[in-house]
Parts: structure tokens; C-alpha cells; sequence
């Protein structure tokens, strides 16, 4: 539990405690704040290492049938807080300085881990009843999810960078 918290803290330290003080030393033209080129954050930043590791502690770990409706609203409340405060940033900033997506994902692994706890619960919910609809979208729509998740960067060069090229002059993309 301790590594997982000790992961978690520096990854929010990393992704979104750092760019909202280099947000605001930004507006007050102060100097950002830099993490040292000698010190390796590969394994709290880098997501084909970090969620993994953050899955497979929520997998293992957490007893999904434990967490009650107290619980879950404090989930649902961090993450519905998480995608405001995004929101506000990423407008804020691109109203001052122009509109980017370096800010996105401050609030990611919240959300994400938020989602999988979710969609965990409802699968043990159904357990046995292979009849329900989510039982039945599951079984159908989890063996693709591994290859979506290694196709990502290929589809990304495929399909989002052309259909952003071709957008650019109809929505206003800057970039």
C-alpha cells in the first residue's frame, strides 16, 4: 500500500500539482518550477508504465464489494472535480497564451482509476448472470481493448493528425 501511495503522490506531484503552480507562476510572470534532469520519473509519468502498475493494484488490492455509497460518492465527487478543474485550466490558459493539450491530462489517472473501479463493481454485480447486457458488452468488447491500447500511437498518426489537418481551417486549430 505504501509504494502505491508513494506512486500515486509522485505522479500527482508530476502531472498536475507542478503544472498548476507553473500555470499560475506563468500568469504572475514568475519563473516555472522544473523537476532535475538527473532525477528519472520515467515510472510515475511515463503511462505504459504507470497504469499498469496503478491496475494492477486496483485489481489485486481493493476489495471493489467493500467501497460503500460514501464511498462512491467521494469517487465520483474527486473526479467530477478533477474534469471541472481541468476544464477551467486548459480554457483559462488557452485564453491567455493560446489553446493546447498539455494540460489534459492532469486529472487522468483519477478518472481512469475512478472508471475501472466502476465498471469492476458492475461486472461482479452481474457475476453469474450471463444474460445482462453488461455481461454480455463486456465479453464482447474486452479482448479488443489490449489491441486499442497498443494501436493507440498508430492510430493516432492515421486518423487523428490527418483529420486535424483537414479540420484546422473549419474550427480554428492552432498548431
Amino acid at each position: 500500500k505504501g509504494d502505491f501511495c508513494l506512486l500515486l503522490g509522485i505522479h500527482a506531484t508530476l502531472t498536475t500539482i507542478l503544472p498548476l503552480i507553473n500555470l499560475m507562476f506563468k500568469s504572475l510572470g514568475l519563473q516555472q518550477l522544473a523537476v532535475s534532469s538527473s532525477i528519472d520519473t520515467t515510472i510515475a509519468t511515463a503511462p505504459l508504465i504507470f497504469y499498469p502498475l496503478i491496475g494492477y493494484y486496483v485489481d489485486k488490492k481493493i476489495d471493489i464489494m467493500a467501497i460503500g455509497r460514501k464511498g462512491w460518492l467521494a469517487l465520483t465527487s474527486v473526479a467530477a472535480i478533477g474534469i471541472v478543474i481541468t476544464a477551467a485550466v486548459v480554457y483559462a490558459e488557452g485564453k491567455a497564451w493560446g489553446f493546447s493539450q498539455h494540460l489534459l491530462n492532469m486529472f487522468t489517472f483519477i478518472i481512469v482509476t475512478v472508471l475501472f473501479l466502476g465498471i469492476k463493481r458492475l461486472y461482479h454485480q452481474s457475476e453469474g448472470n450471463s444474460t445482462t447486457l453488461f455481461v454480455r458488452t463486456m465479453a464482447f468488447l474486452s479482448p479488443l481493448c489490449f489491441g486499442v491500447y497498443l494501436l493507440d500511437p498508430v492510430l493516432k498518426l492515421a486518423i487523428y493528425e490527418p483529420l486535424k489537418s483537414a479540420l484546422r481551417p473549419s474550427i480554428g486549430l492552432s498548431g
